[in-house]
């Protein structure tokens, strides 16, 4: 069966379970990525208004403002995007606006990819 990000995670979110199960079963050292290479849910889409900014409809831009990404790391599947970037946001889209909005051009993130995610949906 082929399976694609949304078949596996609705709009791309890899929650706390996911999370548990990716850390026991594939584990992983959080790697230094290039903010550019990576892309997330509403990054082009000025429409798209729960896009993790400091004006985020979903959280009103508190997640945002309160971000960690120097100490939570974020997730990412490696994915050949449309527009060059090599990696998607499952969980972390307020903590990469945060550091690009700080001028990081690098942040940590568990990368993983679409075949290992597949394995989780696999054994559920």
């Amino acid at each position: 069966m082929v399976m694609n990000l949304s078949t596996i995670f609705g709009n791309y979110d890899v929650g706390d379970e996911q999370q548990e199960w990716l850390k026991t079963n594939l584990s992983r050292q959080p790697q230094e990525l290039s903010t550019e290479d990576i892309l997330w849910y509403g990054k082009y889409n000025k429409f798209i208004t729960a896009n993790g900014s400091a004006t985020c409809s979903c959280c009103g831009g508190k997640r945002f403002r309160e971000a960690n990404y120097k100490d939570d790391p974020i997730w990412v599947i490696e994915y050949d995007c449309t527009k060059g970037e090599k990696y998607i946001v499952t969980d972390g889209k307020h903590r990469i606006n945060k550091a690009i909005a700080d001028s990081e051009t690098t942040i940590k993130a568990y990368v993983y990819t679409l075949a290992e995610l597949e394995t989780y949906v696999k054994s559920k």
